[in-house]
């Protein structure tokens, strides 16, 4: 019964650090793509992109200023809110064949926390991170080769 009860643990502590792992993946290769994409955009997007950042922030930061938000937010922070702004205004990622693979947003939130959960789960020094930063170098290496 020990045998199976430790199994049973450690597969579930398998289980939980390879959704964490996951998570902070996604997120980073959501951030990631968003720098890039919004590097490339058109000034004329970037303005539409930065007002959609300011509605998103004034619906879902209870009554925050939206510019003392986008001062004190470091640039992950900033990309995860255009992910979304630009994933709303139906801005492609900068990478043909990619989409916007953003958190889930449950239908009985009162608030859009997607960007703030891609904050949570982004570390810049994460093995995660890594990863994304391999595979947008990549995709972007064959675009310019191809």
């Amino acid at each position: 019964m020990q045998d199976l009860e430790s199994c049973l643990l450690r597969t579930l502590i398998a289980t939980v650090v390879h959704r964490r792992e996951q998570r902070r993946y996604q997120a980073a290769r959501v951030i990631l793509l968003s720098q890039l994409t919004y590097q490339r955009l058109s000034h004329t997007d970037r303005l539409r992109v930065a007002e959609s950042v300011r509605q998103y922030i004034l619906r879902n930061a209870a009554g925050l200023d939206p510019a003392e938000i986008v001062d004190w937010t470091g640039p992950p922070a900033h990309a995860a809110l255009r992910a979304v702004a630009m994933h709303m205004l139906g801005i492609p990622p900068g990478i043909e064949g990619e989409e916007w693979e953003l958190p889930n947003r449950n239908w009985w939130e009162l608030f859009d926390g997607r960007a703030t959960e891609l904050v949570l789960n982004y570390c810049d020094s994460d093995v995660a991170t890594e990863r994304a930063r391999a595979y947008v170098a990549r995709k972007v290496v064959g675009v310019a080769a191809g």
